[in-house]
């Protein structure tokens, strides 16, 4: 059992490997237009901060991660964002910001050539009502609490069984504000209790970036309801 689980590890290790570079560099050493822009918003139901980030790489999306050298520097909503290093992925910008009343968040990076990259980006609430019970021989509609959905954007709910099994349902027609749970969605899953919360998620590329490139991640994720499989 032992050598299964150091097996498992060490793939572990090497996916993390293989998706990115864990490397390090200073931006002043790099083409600035060869500078990939990756920015990250993350927030759940309930809480009053966002976790922001943002992270550079040298050459595209798996590059060597970059120190912005001074005078770069990227900031959220006007503040400054602080860095530092994460074991195997690189070098990471991130902040904890109080989300918005608007619900924009305003990335603005400066290279080291003192070039000025700005992107506004949105990442808008969502929720779901605790449905009294989840059919496995008729459709069982859920109504998403917030705005329909955006552009770019992904509704994904997901259903968890008391034996830990789950099924995710996607959504990306724009304008939608509720999910349709068919039988055949749930068809595998215990009848009986479960747990039930959706996402909100949106991926697109900034207008604002170097030649090479970037994207924007964002996900809102509800609070976690409780509710019950039956037949």
């Amino acid at each position: 059992m032992k050598y299964i689980i150091l097996s498992v590890s060490l793939i572990m290790t090497l996916w993390l490997f293989a998706c990115v570079s864990g490397e390090i560099a200073d931006s002043k050493d790099v083409a600035q237009s060869e500078i990939y822009t990756k920015y990250y918003i993350s927030m759940e139901e309930g809480e009053h901060n966002a976790l922001v980030e943002a992270v550079f790489r040298f050459g595209g999306t798996k590059g060597t991660s970059l120190i912005l050298t001074d005078p770069s520097y990227i900031s959220i909503n006007g503040k400054k964002m602080k860095g530092t290093e994460r074991l195997f992925t690189g070098y990471y910008y991130s902040e904890l910001l109080r989300q918005p009343d608007d619900y924009q968040y305003v990335f603005t990076f400066y290279d080291y050539t003192g070039k000025k990259y700005e992107n506004t980006f949105s990442l808008y609430p969502a929720g779901i009502d605790k449905p009294s019970s989840i059919s496995q021989t008729s459709p069982t509609e859920i109504s998403v609490k917030g705005l329909p959905l955006q552009k770019n954007e992904t509704f994904k709910l997901t259903i968890i069984d008391t034996s830990g099994t789950e099924k995710t349902i996607k959504v990306n027609k724009t304008g939608t504000q509720k999910i349709i749970v068919e039988p055949a969605d749930v068809s595998e899953l215990k009848q009986g209790p479960c747990k039930i919360y959706l996402t909100r998620e949106i991926s697109l590329k900034p207008a604002n970036c170097p030649q090479i490139g970037g994207i924007y991640e964002g996900t809102y994720k509800s609070k976690v309801r409780k509710s019950v499989i039956k037949k």
